[in-house]
């Protein structure tokens, strides 16, 4: 009963995602990081080949066809290598709602800011095909028929 009243807290796998890009590519290459909520740890030239080689912390749930998002806004100039890293808290409660007045009133009845724990428990339930929360019929208040009228 302590744990269920206690907010929850999700571990997200954390990849060490290494890229070698040149110049060109390099904006691009930032741009699906950043996309990817990857954590740009270092970036170095290297002066023998003239690649820009960048370090990030990337998580598993968003690296899902990275490689070849990266490849396709790159054009193929950069290339990636993924290897597990850590474990890092979310520090956010997947199941939080607003429940004082002030919260409903900041946040509204659902809460207008995206939960990324919650994004995240949610994506990994339907990849491996258990229920989640999602309503399939939001407002249900009009149904339309495709009869035609005479």
């Amino acid at each position: 009963a302590a744990q269920k009243k206690h907010p929850l807290r999700l571990m997200a796998a954390m990849y060490k995602c290494t890229v070698q890009t040149n110049a060109q590519a390099l904006g691009k290459v930032h741009t699906v990081l950043s996309q990817r909520r990857a954590k740009i740890l270092n970036e170095d030239m290297n002066q023998a080949s003239g690649l820009f080689v960048v370090e990030a912390h990337l998580p598993v749930i968003e690296s899902f066809s990275f490689c070849e998002q990266l490849r396709k806004k790159t054009s193929g100039l950069a290339s990636s290598q993924l290897e597990f890293s850590h474990w890092e808290i979310i520090d956010e409660d997947p199941f939080w709602e607003p429940t004082t007045e002030d919260e409903v009133e900041l946040y509204g009845v659902k809460g207008d800011a995206i939960n990324r724990a919650r994004v995240y428990m949610d994506t990994i339930r339907k990849r491996k095909g258990l229920l989640t929360d999602e309503l399939i019929v939001i407002n249900a208040e009009k149904q339309r028929t495709l009869k035609r009228n005479r």
